[in-house]
């Protein structure tokens, strides 16, 4: 995608995790890369782009210059807009069609982007510029065309529709998608695989990708050293129902399913190939570098990532494109670690410096995401917030200080690891409606109202913020 859409994204991403209103030196904070006159004009373009998927009561952005730049989403989700912004973009226009033809005509494309020969030439070597990557290239003469390995052709086709769209159903150039999610449904269960819609939605969306190609004669071919690998995986057998498709397709469609994060194995691997693997530094540096900034691992601990690395392992060498099932809010998930746990994520962001430089083959924006995802697994966001001991003691009944307890915890949960004591002694503080004190030690006390209203809860929050900062 372009720079331009992925700043639109991010603005809405912004403002929706915001409620009020922001004003534009705030946003230019968190994006410094833009100046202000062309914030204010993504702002409005956003705006207009808004008010054209959305009625008034669903979704508004509001740009005032007093009060600011609100989001308001009422009643539905932000897909709409964010599938607009991706899907009028030449990126997707061009994986749509490569999608149906090997061939596309320069002439007509130009047309339907209203952009010259030169201009779409310039366009053709952003998009290689990533694609290159993964050893796939666009040409362009008088006819548009991509060269490369099919399965990574197919790869990243599916990625660039899994990145626009979350269900096959409301796609509208897809005819009859209704083919592709029962086909998905025959191979879950025929896979057995656990009833879930995104799996049903991902397995539809390769299968359409999968039945265009064989329509077209696309042939999948396995390299030399892939087929090493492939010798050590044992595939269950094609179903009846997919006769039409060669060996390899279906492997494919496995391969596919294997890669999504902490999936079930569609498939089993050699334990000797299991075996030889705890041995490769692609796991040893893991687990060492996790041991040493994180915490020691527990047998169980040691299992699952060597599960999930060997999945990455196999994607990596047989896909190359790792991130076939990431989208929109893949991106934001490091953004909102950093803000939410700061400390967390500068633990995080060492280990995983010190992991690419010894593995750059996973210097990649969905391992790192991945990589995070199997560290919460074993360390919890919140270990290393500063832990804080309760006592509360008031004159009300015990139900409104269980309520006392909740909102505390769960107000405060970003900031601190909230625990409550019996004990005043082992209290760090103790939160009282009494105004007699005499019996508590003064530097602990924190007095609130019965009530216990927000700005208590901001009396609380200010109290350890002097403590423990």
């Amino acid at each position: 995608m372009t720079k331009d859409v992925w700043l639109k994204i991010d603005l809405l991403e912004l403002l929706d995790n915001h409620t009020g209103a922001l004003y534009f030196h705030e946003i230019l904070v968190a994006f410094p890369q833009i100046s202000l006159s062309t914030l204010q004009k993504k702002c409005h373009e956003l705006q207009q782009e808004i008010k054209n998927c959305y009625l008034q009561e669903e979704v508004q952005l509001i740009i005032d210059r007093r009060n600011g730049i609100e989001l308001i989403r009422e009643t539905t989700t932000l897909q709409k807009i964010i599938e607009r912004l991706i899907t009028k973009e030449l990126p997707y226009q061009i994986s749509q069609k490569f999608i149906y033809e090997n061939v596309l005509n320069t002439e007509e494309l130009c047309e339907q982007f209203a952009i010259s020969h030169s201009h779409m030439r310039r366009k053709i070597a952003v998009i290689n510029g990533f694609i290159n990557d993964y050893d796939l290239h666009i040409t362009v003469s008088n006819q548009i065309k991509l060269f490369g390995s099919e399965k990574r052709r197919r790869s990243l086709l599916i990625a660039m529709v899994s990145l626009a769209h979350r269900q096959i159903s409301t796609i509208a150039w897809i005819d009859n998608s209704i083919f592709y999610l029962k086909q998905a449904k025959k191979i879950m269960d025929y896979l057995q695989l656990p009833v879930s819609y995104h799996y049903l939605e991902t397995i539809a969306i390769i299968s359409f990708v999968n039945e265009q190609a064989i329509k077209r004669s696309r042939k999948i071919l396995f390299q030399k050293e892939e087929k090493v690998l492939l010798q050590a995986i044992q595939f269950p057998k094609k179903p009846y129902f997919l006769l039409h498709w060669e060996e390899n397709d279906w492997i494919f469609l496995l391969l596919s399913i294997h890669s999504i994060p902490f999936s079930p194995a569609p498939f089993s691997i050699e334990e000797s190939f299991k075996r030889s693997f705890r041995t490769n530094a692609l796991y040893l540096n893991w687990r060492i570098l996790f041991q040493t900034y994180f915490s020691p691992l527990q047998k169980e601990q040691e299992d699952l990532l060597h599960y999930e690395l060997l999945r990455e392992y196999v994607t990596l060498n047989l896909l190359k494109v790792n991130d076939t099932f990431s989208n929109t809010y893949t991106l934001s998930i490091l953004k909102t670690l950093e803000v939410s746990y700061p400390r967390y994520f500068q633990v995080f962001s060492t280990f995983w410096q010190g992991y690419t430089q010894c593995h750059p083959l996973f210097n990649l924006l969905h391992a790192q995401v991945n990589a995070l995802f199997i560290c919460e697994t074993f360390v919890p966001w919140n270990h290393y917030l500063p832990q804080v001991s309760l006592f509360i003691d008031t004159y009300l009944m015990p139900k409104l200080e269980k309520w006392m307890t909740f909102k505390t915890a769960s107000t405060l949960s970003k900031k601190y690891r909230i625990t409550f004591t019996q004990n005043q002694e082992n209290a760090d503080f103790i939160i009282t409606t009494y105004h007699d004190t005499h019996f508590f030690k003064k530097e602990k006390i924190i007095l609130v109202e019965p009530t216990f209203s927000a700005n208590d809860l901001t009396i609380i929050e200010k109290r350890l913020d002097a403590f423990y900062q």
